[in-house]
């Protein structure tokens, strides 16, 4: 551990701008894969910061409405944060064991699927209504989380935060697809493989209520990329089908996305 860098205190600071960042890891690069003493790389703490992504948006923080200036900003010091240090994107915060960008994604899917959670949801029962053995699909899902798997949330709304994070990951995985090689290749595997193993995601994503959101966040490469993954398919399928109508449109939406996508 190196200690804390001028690079991780502009990463943690809400004044800071991006012409400021882009200036201290020109004058020393090596700053990119230091790590403070509580194991962060300076991209952890980037991707914490709240701040960075809000001028990414303009007008209500329910909206999506994305402010392109701003956001080429940001990816602009994010990919020379990226080649300084390209393995720094698959390395884990040693304080939650997530790659960078991750963390809020997955305080996400876990508020969503907390609130209004209703005391009991019989999974096994829906299995059952669907030919199938509950007793088959232990294999598929911790027990322990099985009635989230069979529980449909309402009114699910995204976050600019979460869509700011979802577009980063995307951007670096696009950066990846350019390089062209097999150590981005690796690289992009390792990001892909950390968001589709996200608990719940692709279900929650699905059932984000507004269309426009919806397709906007589906367009993204990392969510994509993320429906084709293994990781992807599970018994939560079972439930949207056997859910409402709504819930069966959107697994209809979900393979119309899958049909039409291939691996980059």
């Amino acid at each position: 551990l190196g200690g804390t860098t001028p690079l991780h205190a502009a990463c943690a600071s809400n004044k800071a701008s991006l012409s400021s960042l882009r200036s201290i890891l020109k004058s020393n690069p090596t700053f990119a894969s230091t790590r403070d003493a509580f194991g962060r790389l300076p991209i952890h703490i980037f991707a914490r910061n709240e701040s960075f992504s809000l001028g990414s948006f303009r007008g209500s923080t329910a909206g999506l409405d994305v402010n392109y200036s701003d956001n080429n900003n940001v990816e602009q010091f994010l990919g020379e944060l990226f080649e300084a240090s390209p393995r720094s994107v698959t390395l884990p915060d040693f304080e939650d064991k997530m790659i960078p960008f991750l963390s809020a994604i997955v305080e996400w899917t876990k508020i969503i699927h907390t609130i209004a959670l209703p005391t009991q949801v019989d999974w096994r029962a829906t299995l059952r209504q669907s030919g199938i053995n509950p007793s088959n699909q232990f294999n598929l899902c911790n027990i322990a989380d099985a009635h989230l798997i069979f529980f449909l949330p309402q009114n699910v709304s995204v976050t600019p935060f979460v869509t700011w994070s979802l577009q980063m990951l995307s951007f670096l995985l696009n950066r990846c697809n350019r390089k062209g090689d097999d150590y981005y290749a690796t690289i992009r595997d390792t990001i892909i493989k950390a968001v589709s193993s996200i608990p719940l995601i692709c279900k929650t994503i699905l059932l984000i209520d507004r269309d426009r959101d919806l397709e906007r966040i589906t367009s993204l490469s990392i969510i994509r990329n993320s429906f084709l993954h293994k990781n992807a398919v599970g018994p939560w399928i079972v439930a949207m089908l056997n859910g409402p109508k709504y819930a069966q449109q959107r697994v209809s939406q979900y393979m119309q996305i899958i049909s039409k996508v291939t691996f980059n």
